[in-house]
């Protein structure tokens, strides 16, 4: 007998998200109207202008960037809500895979129509979903084998996060840290953020959106990656989800 090969997901629609979550489908898409579950569609072989935002001595800045994008694009809760209401809509400006990213149409392309059967949720989105309610609800268990592992994952998250943090060490100001095993040293505003991280891990949601960890730690930057710019390092112990939010990765 010759084995089946089996086959990875990389997205699930919204009905597939709540019988797995175990939340209702009208749950799943007030998540996705208020934008706390990105919602995704696949894009064909399109020219667009790809606006990101970029720090400069304490300033922001608007770089723009034409190329070629295909794959997966996020769109903004008002055209999801668009979507929804009217079973389709034109869309032209998507949401980039990194944070503060914008995809927007070159004006010779013509608009997208996208179709609420095109809407999906992205593997990473769902697990932090997963993640997040877990604690609150026990994941239903559908006869679906090939989301055993995604189940065993979300049911031994919070048994995970007290491993983690028994790896991890630090001096009383975060400056000094020991994470499995290496040793990093941070400034004022990097100590700051793991600081706030750290907190994050002990709780059922360790994950803290970028805008709160740089307001909260006294930067003037807009994004994270200018922070830790003179720590190639940084991504060893931090975790992003692509989308604005972060966590200890240790």
């Amino acid at each position: 007998m010759i084995a089946k090969k089996r086959v990875t997901r990389t997205s699930y629609s919204p009905q597939e998200a709540a019988e797995i979550s175990g939340l209702s489908i009208g749950d799943i898409q007030d998540l996705m109207l208020h934008g706390k579950l990105k919602t995704s569609v696949y894009l064909p072989q399109v020219f667009v202008t790809k606006i990101s935002e970029n720090s400069y001595q304490g300033k922001t800045i608007l770089e723009k960037t034409d190329s070629v994008f295909k794959g997966y694009a996020g769109l903004k809760a008002e055209d999801v809500r668009k979507v929804l209401k009217s079973k389709k809509s034109a869309i032209r400006l998507f949401l980039g895979d990194e944070p503060d990213t914008e995809l927007i149409l070159k004006n010779a392309s013509s608009d997208i129509w996208i179709k609420e059967e095109d809407l999906v949720i992205l593997m990473d989105d769902f697990e932090i979903l997963v993640a997040d309610i877990q604690p609150k609800r026990e994941v239903k268990i559908k006869s679906m084998r090939r989301l055993d592992s995604l189940l065993q994952k979300a049911s031994d998250a919070k048994s995970a996060q007290v491993t983690k943090i028994l790896t991890f060490k630090h001096t009383g100001d975060y400056r000094s840290v020991i994470a499995n095993g290496e040793e990093y040293h941070f400034g004022d505003v990097q100590a700051a953020i793991i600081k706030l991280l750290h907190e994050a891990a002990k709780t059922p949601s360790p994950w803290v959106h970028s805008k709160t960890l740089l307001s909260k730690s006294g930067s003037t930057s807009s994004r994270m990656r200018d922070i830790f710019k003179s720590k190639d390092v940084w991504k060893q112990i931090i975790a992003s989800n692509k989308r604005g939010y972060y966590r200890l990765n240790v």
